[in-house]
């Protein structure tokens, strides 16, 4: 039933978007449906790797506190309709506290992704286990230097996904995809 719904969604979104633009368009929107579905059902970030690739453990886990602190934000953030400048200060520091090794993204971008996220996130009905995987995506993207262009552009599918699942509006999710990959682009070209 899952999978029908889905396979209407697409139908219905290519139906609408080839008369508004090339196919492309068409198979980006197919894309973020399918993503969105996944977020929905509770599956793993699209084209994620097995625990048994070396690419999956080349982004060691945070350590338990720094989960703990972004997973607290995330959680007072998504229960309060607007975020105080304080909680967004805190929210960036936390976040860059959880950036490890020798090379870390820049106060600018982070607090630039941080304040966004915030924004967006006010308010909306996230589950606590779509909080687990946001986290998971914003540690990957804050350590991201050796990871994959297309890995990191799997991390930003599923953070769009994730978003618009919440409520946030398309154009939205994507600039602040656009500002985590940000991170990401500062990081592996600072290797």
């Amino acid at each position: 039933m899952k999978n029908l719904s889905a396979i209407l969604a697409v139908a219905v979104l290519a139906a609408i978007t080839a008369h508004a633009g090339p196919e492309q368009i068409v198979k980006q929107r197919a894309k973020e449906v399918v993503n969105q579905n996944n977020v929905r059902q509770g599956v793993g970030a699209p084209g994620a790797p097995a625990p048994q690739n070396p690419q999956a453990q080349a982004v060691r886990p945070l350590p338990p506190d720094a989960v703990a602190k972004l997973k607290a934000d995330i959680a007072t953030i998504v229960s309060k309709p607007s975020v105080s400048p304080e909680l967004k200060k805190q929210f960036t520091t936390n976040l860059l506290a959880a950036a490890r090794g020798s090379t870390k993204p820049t106060r600018t971008v982070v607090e630039k992704f941080g304040n966004s996220l915030c924004d967006a996130l006010a308010g909306k009905a996230i589950e606590t286990s779509v909080q687990t995987r946001l986290v998971q995506d914003i540690n990957l993207a804050l350590n991201s230097a050796s990871l994959t262009p297309q890995r990191m552009t799997e991390v930003g599918d599923d953070l769009q996904a994730i978003l618009q699942t919440a409520g946030v509006a398309r154009g939205p999710a994507i600039s602040i995809t656009g500002e985590l990959k940000a991170i990401s682009t500062e990081l592996q070209g600072a290797k």
